[in-house]
């Protein structure tokens, strides 16, 4: 505020030093400079002088084509941020399926392929899936017609247990997360 009446105070001094040949300030950009709110007088004035000369007008156009890239560049990094954000909190759901969790984060299965097949020292499978996730055999019962790139779903069972199942069959093998 205190700039602007030094302005205004340096703007009248200045149209009193120079006489006559400031008389001729036109009365359009006058009448803005008693506007008080900082953006409504700096329309005016960009108006004002638009009105009166084309390289005026031609810089306030290119100054709003800018503005209007910048927008646009600032809504589609906007929009890919929050694609991303979708994405990774669909991945942490799908991580966190088989460790424990709060209700409201609990889903009930996860589709994916098997991408290789272990075997731990029980000779009980370990099911390494495309997804990262790493889920063992729990029972000693035979498993079901599982390979690599057999696609699969796991399935969360009564009392906290999960179940492997391939796609296309009514067999399912009890699995543990292990990773």
């Amino acid at each position: 505020m205190v700039k602007m009446q030094m302005l205004r105070a340096g703007l009248f001094f200045g149209l009193a030093w120079a006489g006559p040949a400031m008389a001729q300030v036109p009365q359009s950009l006058l009448a803005c400079s008693t506007r008080v709110a900082d953006a409504e007088r700096l329309k005016c004035y960009d108006d004002a002088l638009n009105a009166l000369s084309a390289d005026a007008r031609k810089m306030s156009e290119k100054r709003e084509k800018e503005a209007a890239a910048a927008a646009a560049a600032a809504a589609a990094t906007a929009a890919a941020a929050a694609e991303a954000n979708a994405k990774a909190a669909e991945a942490a759901k799908t991580d966190a399926f088989g460790k424990r969790a709060s209700a409201e984060e609990r889903i009930e299965q996860v589709d994916a392929t098997v991408a290789e097949i272990l075997r731990d020292s029980a000779n009980k499978a370990i099911f390494v899936l495309d997804n990262g996730q790493m889920w063992r055999q729990a029972d000693g019962f035979g498993q079901a017609l599982i390979k690599a790139g057999t696609a699969v779903s796991i399935k969360r069972g009564s009392m906290g247990s999960f179940r492997l199942v391939p796609r296309g069959s009514s067999r399912t093998v009890a699995v543990i997360r292990m990773r």
